[in-house]
This record gives structure tokens, sequence and C-alpha cells, in this order.
């Protein structure tokens, strides 16, 4: 800790007014992220404007939640406090589960004079291009995959897979590939002019590679999710803090100051 020198009591100014003050603040941080949104907006490269916009989203998260340890939790909560876009962030997305765990999931044997175990696949989905990711988290797919994988590994397993595959945390891993990789995972590019989502989605992807020496093909979805559907979000989580700071009477960057401890150490723990 730096020697500190005391000059006495602080005392505060009787013409001062808290509330106006507080009110310039919040005009001015909304300015200022208006002009921000708007440079994001000008951005035509998708990943770049995906940084950009995870990065405005960590600056509010963080602050809110005083610089924590936990960035992932933070950022989570943050969305998932202001966010209106939809209903389903906190439930898990199949896709990504299944093939996550896939080599876990047996295919059915069939015993003579016993019942045959369900099998596990994608297959009762059939053809996904184009369909919202929402249909199939409701599909109840999820849960199934879950049971399963309960039953074979450990139900504490199967929680932590679940965690795992909401899609907020799906959503943080695509922040983390687009900030830590520059790569644009789940990026979502349209080339008909007939089909601009506004949601995750899924695509059905045919593919052809080597594997073992052997050329091989295979068929598989990829969930998307298009720049828009992050947009809306930074909008909400924007306009929501900000309300949020008014009603609480709390300045937006009361913890990003002059005794921040990162500003000597560079870390905040």
């Amino acid at each position: 800790m730096p020697e500190i020198t005391n000059y006495g009591k602080f005392r505060i100014d009787p013409n001062y007014d808290l509330e106006q003050d507080l009110e310039n603040q919040i005009t001015l941080i909304s300015n200022i992220l208006k002009k921000s949104l708007s440079n994001i907006d000008q951005i035509t490269d998708q990943t770049m404007q995906l940084i950009c916009m995870f990065s405005l989203l960590d600056c509010l998260a963080q602050e809110q939640a005083n610089y924590p340890r936990n960035f992932k939790k933070a950022f989570c909560d943050f969305v998932l406090t202001y966010q209106k876009q939809c209903d389903y962030l906190e439930c898990i997305e199949p896709i990504t589960l299944y093939y996550h765990v896939e080599d876990l999931i047996e295919k059915s044997v069939l015993i003579p004079g016993y019942p045959s175990e369900k099998e596990i696949s994608l297959k009762s989905l059939g053809y996904l291009e184009k369909t919202a990711v929402k249909d199939v988290i409701y599909s109840g797919k999820s849960q199934e995959i879950m049971d399963y994988i309960a039953k074979k590994k450990s139900p504490e397993y199967a929680k932590k897979k679940g965690q795992e595959h909401q899609l907020i945390s799906l959503i943080y891993r695509m922040r983390s590939k687009a900030v830590h990789e520059m790569s644009g995972l789940g990026e979502s590019f349209s080339f008909s002019e007939f089909f601009i989502p506004q949601e995750p989605y899924y695509r059905d992807v045919g593919r052809l590679y080597v594997l073992d020496g052997n050329v091989v093909a295979d068929d598989v979805f990829e969930m998307m999710i298009p720049n828009i559907f992050i947009r809306n979000i930074l909008q909400d989580c924007v306009d929501g803090y900000l309300d949020d700071c008014r009603k609480q009477k709390r300045f937006p960057f009361e913890n990003n100051n002059i005794i921040r401890k990162h500003r000597l150490t560079w870390y905040d723990d």
C-alpha cells in the first residue's frame, strides 16, 4: 500500500446535488455507449463485430459484479438479468450436448428375451436445416440425453454437462472463442435474402475429409447464432443496466475508480 497523507475529514459541498450529478453521469455514459453501439453497427467483419459486442458486455458485467475472479459467472448473470430476447437461455441445448458425450452413447443391442434399450440418437429430430434452436430445446431431447448419461456415468456428471450446454454457457463459449482465438464459432452466414434469422438456429452440414488415411463423409448439425441476436441482447443489457443505475442511485462505473487495485498491480485480486 502506498504511503498515504491524510488531509482530514471529507466534507460534502452543501450545494452538491447528488441526484443531478448521478443523472449527468448516466446521461454521459449513455451517450458514450450509444456511440460505441453505432460504431459496432458499422463493422462489416462479423467476427470483429462479435469481439466488440462481447467486449462491451464484459465491460458492463465486470463493473456490476465489481471485477470478480469468476468472469463467466459475472457475464452469464449479467446477461440473464437484463436480456429480453428469449426465455430459453438457461435451457440445455441438446445437439452440442449430444456431440460432447457421443462417446458414452452406445448403440442399442437386441438381446433375445430382453427388451431392447432405447437408442439415443439425433435421427428422430429429422432434417434441421434452418430449424430454430428453441424448437429442439423444447422437444425433450435434452432430458433424454441427460437421463441416459446420468445412468451410464453419474447424476453429478450429467448435471455438470448439462450446465456446460445451457445456451447461456454456449454464448459465453462463443464469446471466449471470438475474443481469445478470433474464431467465429457459431457465426451465422446467410446467403439468401429470404432467410435472415434473428435467433439461434441449426444448419445441416455434409462433411468430406480424410480420417486415418481414408476419405470419409458424414452429416452433422451445427448450431448458428446470428450477430443480430447478440446485438439485441447487448442493447437490452445496456438499457437495463442504466435503468437499474437510476433506480438504485448507482453511478454506472463507480467500481472502476482511482483506487481500483488493478491500476497498480494489473490484477483485481
